[in-house]
């Protein structure tokens, strides 16, 4: 098997010893194929999460350029600060209890990728193919697991000279099935690092909702809709490959409509990894939030090609152990914009 000398010069940046890291943990095997966002949630209590009452919408739109000069790097998007209502309202369609809605305020910029990660662009970092349908290079990379997405993010990071974000310890050879005993973000807060990074949880689903408030960053369902069923739903059809229109496969990225901050395949196509350990939402308003801990499933995003328009909402989540993957998870990386 092919690998690439950037993802091993990535790993000695990475491979540091650390006390008291993070454990993968050993959790019951989820089907990715499933319909809906699990409602079972591990026994942990988030370390910075919140809740409001009221939607709350994002103050702020990105501008092309960010203040001071920073270049934006080709293919991201800038994304400022602001504050918005993170989950469902208690009468969204499809909403599950692990979507208790929360004002959330995000104080730093980032630059988050317009589209998920190819497989072209995995190969190239990566140096091997893991994909379930391999063979369409503009397509997302799938058949990822967390611990792997994170990898990349740190090997990119080495191919473009900058600071590795996270250290990782005691990992296997690379290759689809790598996997680490522990890791930590370098300096303890993954937001102050400057390489790539995976999005945490809340940064996604502003980016994701790109200022809107409703079920779909297009729209709200229509009608009676049967959560169950693979019904087309008009306000997610133009954005998102989704079981009613996707053929049971992934698709080239970018072939949807972006939303309005300028990202494709927010919903659908791929479930994308984040950081966040998969916690419930606590009931206060917070700041630059993300849940870590020890052991647990990791929280991914968006919905696929695979999910009813229900899973595909911008505030649905699903939770995994970062060792599994499947045929429909993959990334989309960011990159904090520091002082």
């Amino acid at each position: 098997m092919r690998r690439s000398s950037l993802f091993f010069i990535a790993l000695l940046l990475g491979l540091a010893a650390c006390e008291g890291t993070e454990e993968s943990a050993e959790t019951p095997d989820q089907d990715a194929g499933a319909d809906v966002a699990p409602d079972v949630l591990p026994d942990a209590s988030p370390d910075t999460v919140s809740d409001a009452s009221e939607d709350v919408a994002p103050d702020v739109t990105p501008e092309a350029q960010p203040e001071g000069g920073t270049e934006v790097p080709e293919g991201y998007v800038l994304v400022e600060p602001g504050t918005f209502s993170m989950g469902s309202a208690p009468q969204e369609p499809g909403r599950s209890d692990a979507e208790a809605q929360h004002a959330v305020t995000l104080t730093r910029p980032f630059v988050m990728k317009k589209t998920e990660v190819t497989q072209a662009e995995w190969e190239t970092v990566m140096g091997y193919q893991p994909s379930y349908f391999a063979g369409c290079e503009t397509c997302p990379v799938e058949y990822v697991s967390w611990w792997e997405a994170v990898a990349y993010c740190n090997a990119l990071s080495a191919a473009e000279g900058l600071a590795a974000c996270y250290e990782l310890e005691g990992c296997t050879e690379p290759g689809p099935d790598f996997v680490c005993d522990s890791i930590t973000a370098a300096g303890g807060n993954p937001l102050l690092c400057e390489g790539y990074r995976l999005p945490t949880e809340a940064e996604w689903e502003f980016a994701a909702r790109a200022g809107s408030t409703t079920a779909f960053a297009g729209g709200d369902f229509e009608g009676d809709p049967d959560l169950a069923a693979c019904e087309v739903e008009a306000a997610l059809d133009t954005a998102a490959w989704y079981c009613a229109n996707s053929g049971d496969e992934p698709h080239p990225v970018a072939g949807k409509s972006d939303n309005a901050w300028g990202l494709h395949d927010t919903a659908g196509n791929v479930l994308e990894w984040v950081w966040d350990r998969y916690a419930p939402y606590e009931t206060a308003e917070a700041t630059d939030p993300w849940v870590d801990g020890a052991q647990g499933m990791r929280v991914l995003r968006g919905g696929s090609w695979s999910r009813v328009a229900a899973a595909c909402r911008s505030a649905a989540r699903e939770g995994l152990d970062p060792a599994e993957r499947d045929g429909d998870t993959g990334l989309r990386p960011v990159r904090s914009l520091l002082p």
